[in-house]
This record gives C-alpha cells, structure tokens and sequence, in this order.
C-alpha cells in the first residue's frame, strides 16, 4: 500500500470497522483525511467512525442511551467553505 494514498487508509479504516478494531479505524481515517486534502468523503468516514466508536464504548460500559442512539442517525456535515 502507498502510505501517501489517502483513499488506501479510507479502504483499510473500512475494513478495521468490519473488525470492531474502532481505535485503529479512526487512526486510519485520520490519516485518509489529511492525505487526501480534506475529502468530503473521509471525513465524513471519519465523523461516523467516531460516533461509532463512542456508542461502543458506551455499551460496553452499560451506558447506552438514547442520546447515544440518536447519534447513529445520519446528520448533515459542514463542509469546509473551500469545498463548496
């Protein structure tokens, strides 16, 4: 893998994802976003991965709520005024 291919960690965040290995997703996608220039779409990656992350950590420790749930509904992402 091109370690300087941003859509390349996007791809192996997703696969992470699919592993429940959240903490390395979210590195990866980190590192999708400033490879990539600011992609809409691994940033978005991203701010979903993180939601994720923290509804899991919550259940984990039995603290699930509907605060929680709600954050798993598709929200409207800002778009840095470059983009548009």
């Amino acid at each position: 893998m091109d370690p300087n291919f941003g859509l390349a960690h996007n791809h192996l965040a997703q696969a992470y994802l699919q592993k429940q290995m959240n903490d390395e997703a979210v590195a990866e996608l980190q590192q999708a976003v400033q490879l990539s220039g600011g992609s809409p779409t691994c940033i978005a990656n991203r701010e979903s991965c993180s939601r994720v992350r923290r509804i899991r950590q919550q259940e984990r420790g039995g603290k699930a709520t509907q605060r929680s749930q709600q954050a798993l509904k598709p929200q409207t992402i800002r778009l840095p005024q470059r983009l548009l």
